[in-house]
């Protein structure tokens, strides 16, 4: 059982190529693959400023053309070390969302620009690799998926039982990849580690976070549940009656309300902790006490709005026994801040110009 959920993890990591955004994107981000992004322009905008993110806006050629993926042809966009060709990135996005046609629909080129974002990232850090005359090599790519709990892709009966699971190794192995090019940089550009004081200040500032058993919330929740192709029609509607949900609840009693609203159905009652795989769900909860109300949270099922009903925190270890534990959560808070800002730079100096309207 506990194989199957590691293998749970390791997908949906890779989907949508999460194992990368891991590093290049905002925390917020981390369980989110690409149904997230079929959020309305206000809602969009509203999360990407509620995460931090401030992507870098890269300049429309003023001859661009609509993206069509029946017969992509050209690049997309182009820059003084990068180019991305039409017939790439329409692999890409049909991959993520299964469509086909013309990108005419808001929420498609809304996918299909981010699903350009990333491949200009993952080829700009290839390119700076190149020019430092070093490279990740399969073997450490093999390493990385190691590390995922997968079992060795290589092998025949492997490969096909991870097919079976519904497991892309392919796209894997490439996200993979990709996080191991951006750490190969960062290191190259000297990003420091942790240093003594920072450690006691993380575990000063976070005790509950280096606790026997960690801290475990129960939660009661609802959920607007959304399909993966919902539109933004829908993903609006969903979000509407999830925070009607929310404001009615603290005065009327769930099980009675929920039926009223139709879309919003009840969950059996679970556990969160650390290492969910549903981090917003988790911030959310982190500081409410037992009897208190989320807001409107999107998960990859929907909206959710969750009740906290116990909290159970385990006993503080020493520093001794968690240092190890601080410094590896250090540093990848500071390679995901780091790895935005290197990414940036790179974007400046290549002159990316989109050919196509997105």
């Amino acid at each position: 059982m506990k194989g199957q959920r590691l293998m749970a993890a390791a997908v949906v990591l890779a989907v949508g190529g999460v194992v990368y955004w891991l590093w290049a994107r905002p925390a917020a981000v981390v369980s989110k693959d690409a149904t997230d992004r079929d959020q309305g322009p206000a809602e969009e905008a509203a999360r990407r400023a509620q995460a931090g993110d401030a992507q870098t806006e890269l300049p429309d050629a003023p001859t661009a053309v609509l993206l069509d993926c029946r017969q992509p042809a050209g690049d997309v966009a182009r820059g003084t070390k990068v180019t991305v060709s039409a017939a790439d990135l329409c692999a890409d996005y049909l991959r993520l969302t299964g469509k086909t046609g013309r990108v005419t629909e808001a929420i498609d080129r809304r996918i299909a620009r981010d699903t350009l974002d990333r491949l200009l990232d993952e080829r700009l850090v290839a390119a700076a690799l190149a020019e430092a005359h070093t490279a990740v090599s399969a073997e450490e790519v093999d390493a990385g998926l190691a590390r995922l709990h997968m079992a060795d892709p290589t092998r025949p009966e492997a490969a096909e039982q991870l097919k079976r699971q519904g497991v892309d190794v392919a796209v894997v192995r490439r996200e993979v990849k990709k996080r191991l090019e951006l750490e190969r940089l960062l290191t190259l550009r000297a990003v420091t580690e942790p240093i003594d004081s920072e450690i006691m200040a993380e575990y000063q500032a976070h005790p509950e976070r280096y606790v026997k058993g960690g801290v475990r919330v129960s939660v009661q929740a609802y959920l607007a549940r959304l399909p993966r192709d919902a539109t933004p029609e829908a993903v609006a509607k969903a979000l509407g009656q999830a925070q009607t949900f929310a404001t009615a609840v603290q005065k009327q009693e769930p099980d009675k309300l929920a039926p009223q609203l139709r879309t919003v159905a009840p969950l059996p009652p679970f556990d969160i902790t650390d290492g969910e795989l549903e981090p917003d769900l988790a911030q959310a909860v982190q500081k409410l006490q037992p009897g208190q109300w989320t807001p409107p949270v999107r998960t990859r099922a929907g909206w959710m709005v969750a009740k906290v009903l116990d909290r159970k925190t385990g006993e503080p270890r020493p520093l001794r026994e968690v240092a190890a534990q601080i410094v590896v959560r250090l540093r990848e808070s500071r390679r995901v801040s780091e790895g935005k800002r290197v990414l940036a730079a790179l974007r400046a100096e290549a002159e990316i110009a989109i050919l196509v309207q997105l």
